[in-house]
């Protein structure tokens, strides 16, 4: 099993390069690797519809831009999704901002 995690670690989180150099850093960043696996896990087990694991974690890695509710989402993601187009697509743009100032 230990090996199973080892696989499911490497495709899914990009643990390539670290991004302390320091013992504590690389302890810190395979930690919150472990953290996101096991939420991710729960999130699979937890889930009505099938969902293999690679697929689950590019799921939520796209739908942490937007405003999904994510249960409803993974028991029918093609329904959720268009209710979220639809409802981008009603609201009103956003007015363009624009700096009141010279840079001079």
């Amino acid at each position: 099993m230990i090996e199973t995690l080892f696989r499911q670690i490497k495709q899914n989180y990009h643990l390539h390069f670290f991004f302390g150099e320091s013992a504590n850093a690389i302890k810190i960043q395979i930690w919150v690797v472990l953290i996101a696996n096991l939420l991710l896990t729960l999130v699979q087990r937890s889930a009505n519809r099938p969902w293999s694991f690679s697929n689950l974690a590019a799921a939520i890695r796209i739908m942490l831009m937007y405003y999904v509710d994510l249960w409803k989402f993974l028991k029918a993601p093609e329904k959720n999704w268009r209710e979220v187009l639809k409802a981008a697509a009603e609201s009103p743009p956003m007015p363009e901002l624009k700096f009141e100032g010279g840079l001079d």
